[in-house]
């Protein structure tokens, strides 16, 4: 989309988005919403924002569930 990137950022943005799931996306938006809710609300935003980002870091990337069902999880690919 034009509006979001223009040509030279594409690539790398296109790259960016594919070590990426929708659903670690989603868990990681997750802790943001949970994390400005918490810093409006706190006599102590500092230590909130900080908690945020040692959740986001401590996020694990999500195993597709089909993965799990075949005993494929964690596997390298064939190659």
């Amino acid at each position: 989309d034009p509006d979001v990137a223009g040509e030279a950022e594409r690539p790398r943005l296109t790259a960016l988005g594919q070590r990426y799931s929708r659903e670690d996306l989603l868990r990681a938006f997750d802790v943001f919403t949970r994390a400005e809710f918490d810093v409006r609300h706190s006599d102590h935003p500092r230590f909130q924002l900080e908690m945020a980002l040692v959740r986001l870091m401590h996020l694990r990337k999500l195993v597709p569930l089909a993965e799990l069902l075949d005993g494929t999880a964690g596997r390298p690919a064939a190659s």
